[in-house]
This record gives C-alpha cells, sequence and structure tokens, in this order.
C-alpha cells in the first residue's frame, strides 16, 4: 500500500527536507520517504521505519536494510564538526606559541644560570655540557634558588680548597636536588 501524500510530508517535516544519507536538499534533488527496514524484509510503514531519501540513494539502497548504509551527517552536525577542528587548530597553535615562549625563557635562563656559574667558577662549560640538567631543575626551581645552589657551591668549593669543575657540579646537583626534595615535603605536610 502507497504512502499518503500527508504521511509522506510529515517524514520531510520532521526530517527537515534532508536526504538522511546524502544530506542534500531539494531543489538539487528530488525525495523520496524511503523505509528503514525494507518492506521485502517485513518493514513496516511506521513513522519510525520511514526516513527522507533523495531518488538517486532512494534508488541506490533499493532493499538494503539502513544499518548497511553510512548516515548522512547533517548540515548542523558537519558545521559543529568544522567548529571543533577550528577549535582545535587555534589551540594547537595557542599550545605552539606557548611552548615556543617556555622554550626561548628556558635557553635564556641557562645562558644565565651559565653566566653566573662562570662568575663563580670561571668555567661555563659545565653548564653548557649540563643543559639537561639545568632544565630538569628549572623545572622545579626558580632562578633564585638555583642562585642560592651556586652560591652554596662557591662556599664550599672555597672552604674545601679546589674542586675540579665536575666536582663543584655534582656538589651543586646535589644542592639543587636536596631544595626538590624540601620543597615537596613542604607540598605534602
Amino acid at each position: 500500500m502507497a504512502l499518503s501524500k500527508r504521511v509522506r510530508f510529515e517524514i520531510f517535516k520532521r526530517d527537515k527536507f534532508t536526504c538522511g544519507y546524502c544530506g542534500r536538499r531539494p531543489p538539487d534533488v528530488m525525495l523520496e520517504v524511503d523505509h528503514i527496514v525494507p518492506r521485502c524484509e517485513g518493514g513496516t510503514d511506521a513513522p519510525e521505519n520511514l526516513t527522507t531519501s533523495c531518488v538517486p540513494c532512494n534508488r541506490g539502497k533499493s532493499g538494503i536494510p539502513l544499518e548497511n548504509v553510512a548516515p548522512a551527517v547533517d548540515e548542523e552536525t558537519a558545521l559543529s564538526g568544522m567548529q571543533e577542528m577550528l577549535e582545535r587548530a587555534n589551540a594547537i597553535k595557542a599550545s605552539t606559541v606557548v611552548a615556543e615562549a617556555t622554550r626561548r625563557a628556558m635557553g635564556d635562563a641557562v645562558v644565565t644560570i651559565a653566566g653566573w656559574w662562570y662568575d663563580a667558577f670561571g668555567d661555563s662549560d659545565t653548564i653548557e655540557a649540563n643543559q639537561a640538567s639545568i632544565r630538569r631543575f628549572l623545572v622545579e626551581l626558580n632562578m633564585d634558588q638555583i642562585a642560592l645552589a651556586i652560591e652554596a657551591t662557591e662556599r664550599a668549593a672555597a672552604n674545601r680548597g679546589y674542586w675540579s669543575r665536575w666536582k663543584a657540579f655534582k656538589y651543586f646537583c646535589g644542592v639543587c636536588w636536596s631544595m626538590i626534595r624540601q620543597q615537596r615535603e613542604g607540598d605534602h605536610a
């Protein structure tokens, strides 16, 4: 039995006059009402089993059940998806700018620390050779704390006589790790 014009119109209205498979609309295409579960497989004329389809999609689908056909993306969903992609792209750009600024600031801080180390020990190669350690300390400590660690190392070296640059750096690392531990314990107290 054929569907009434009234039922067809209600289905078109419910589906916003948009093909449920490809998303096209009149006047680009002619619309029909399609059975989600085909009549040949026992589908009914109930509104829940009906969807709007353009003629090419309906003819192409024929008696294939809807679950075997990729659903159309309506315009609102497509626009929402595009908006989400734009927001993600902007967030990536912003995080890239922040990461670049952080990288530059970290590099500037390492250069400053190398200068302090040079003033204290006449050697900046040790800091240059151990930038990974310095960068790790910069994640946990501020510049004032690192300056204090260099001063503590300088005092210890003066009190104990000559130290090789590596021994001085090792002592400096110990001071920094001690500060980090104290800071962490204070955070958990």
